[in-house]
C-alpha cells in the first residue's frame, strides 16, 4: 500500500470515507491508513478527520506560482523568485544578496526546514500551507530602516485583511494576531559594512501561517499560534495573499519618506500593545510600565511607575494587562 493509493480513494469520494473502509479496500490496517493520512498531511493535503466519520479531502496543496505573486507589480524592479524549500528564506536571499542580488528581489518558499524568527526562535513552516517569503532591500541612508517592520506590519494587515475578509491586530513590534494568536511573523535583519556601520542591505522576512490545520502546530504553540483556515475554516489562495503582501509592501516602500507619518498612525491603530501594562526586560532587571504609544521611528515609549518615560527599540515585550 502507498499513500497514493488512500489519496485516489478520497479525491474519488466528495464526503467521508470511513478508515474501516479504507483499510478494508487495501487489505491494510487501519493504522497504516493513520500514517499515511499523516503523511500526505505533512506534504500539504488538507485532510478532515471525525470521529465515527473517517477522513475527507478538502484541498490539494497549490503550487506557488512566481507570476501570479509578482503579477500585479507595476515595478520592474521587483523580481519574484519561488523554490521548492530552503532552511529559511532570510537566510537564502542573504546568500543572495551577497552573490550580487538586487533591491526588490523577493525569495518565496513552499518550506522552510529551520524557518526562523526574532531572539533566535523557530518559524514552523509546513510544505505547502503558509506564505514564507523574504525581501531585499537596500536603503540608501540608515534613517530608512527606521520603523521598517512597523511599514511591513501594516502591508501585511492590510494585504491579509483584504484577500481574507478577517480583522488582524498588531503586537509590537513584529507579531500579527487573529483574534489574539499569532498569524503571522516579521522577521527585519540588516548586513552592515565593516568599519563604517553604513548598510549594505535589509532583508525582510514574513510568515503567514495560511492553511494550516491545528495539528500542524507543535502541541505548545496551538494555544498561541493560528492560521486563516484553522480560525475561519476557509482555503485561502496563497498566490494571492503573497501577491498582495508584495504590490503593498512595494507601494508603501517607495514612498515611505512622504507617508511615514501615514503608515504610523495606521501601525498606532492596529497596536494592542498600546494602552496595555507591559513586562520588559532593561539592563537585566524585569520591569513593568503602560505603554502609552510607538513614535515615528517605530520604538515602543512606555510610562514607568515614577512617571518617566522610557523608549523600547528592540527586545521581548509581553502584555501583562
Amino acid at each position: 500500500m502507498s499513500k497514493n493509493e488512500i489519496l485516489k480513494i478520497l479525491e474519488e469520494n466528495d464526503g467521508f470515507v470511513s478508515g474501516e473502509e479504507i483499510s478494508g479496500k487495501l487489505g491494510v490496517s487501519r493504522a497504516a491508513v493513520w500514517k499515511a493520512i499523516k503523511l500526505l498531511r505533512q506534504e500539504g493535503y488538507v485532510i478532515n478527520s471525525r470521529t465515527n466519520r473517517g477522513y475527507k479531502l478538502e484541498s490539494s496543496p497549490q503550487v506557488l506560482d512566481c507570476g501570479l505573486i509578482g503579477g500585479m507589480q507595476t515595478d520592474s524592479s521587483v523580481q519574484v523568485v519561488c523554490v521548492k524549500s530552503v532552511d529559511s528564506t532570510n537566510n537564502a536571499l542573504k546568500k543572495m544578496a551577497l552573490d550580487g542580488a538586487p533591491e526588490g528581489m523577493v525569495l518565496v518558499a513552499d518550506h522552510q526546514t529551520s524557518g526562523r524568527g526574532r531572539l533566535g526562535r523557530s518559524f514552523v513552516s509546513p510544505k505547502g500551507k503558509g506564505v514564507y517569503m523574504s525581501i531585499l532591500l537596500k536603503p540608501e541612508f540608515i534613517g530608512d530602516i527606521a520603523g521598517l517592520t512597523c511599514m511591513t506590519a501594516v502591508a501585511v494587515i492590510n494585504a491579509i485583511e483584504k484577500i481574507a475578509g478577517t480583522t488582524l491586530d498588531i503586537k509590537w513590534t513584529n507579531d500579527i494576531l487573529l483574534a489574539g494568536k499569532k498569524l503571522c511573523g516579521i522577521l527585519t535583519e540588516l548586513s552592515t559594512e565593516g568599519e563604517s556601520g553604513g548598510v549594505r542591505f535589509a532583508i525582510i522576512g514574513i510568515g503567514v501561517n495560511v492553511n494550516q490545520e491545528v495539528s500542524d502546530f507543535p502541541p505548545e504553540l496551538r494555544e498561541k499560534a493560528c492560521s486563516l483556515y484553522s480560525a475561519h475554516g476557509v482555503m485561502q489562495d496563497r498566490n494571492r495573499i503573497a501577491g498582495e503582501i508584495v504590490l503593498r509592501f512595494f507601494d508603501m516602500y517607495r514612498s515611505l519618506k512622504e507617508n511615514r507619518r501615514k503608515v504610523m498612525s495606521e501601525y498606532r491603530k492596529k497596536c494592542v500593545t498600546i494602552g496595555n501594562i507591559v513586562a520588559y526586560t532593561r539592563d537585566g532587571k524585569q520591569l513593568r510600565a503602560l505603554a502609552e504609544t510607538v513614535d515615528f521611528e517605530g520604538a515602543l515609549v512606555v510610562r514607568k511607575d515614577n512617571g518617566q518615560l522610557d523608549k523600547l527599540r528592540f527586545g521581548e515585550v509581553s502584555i501583562v494587562s
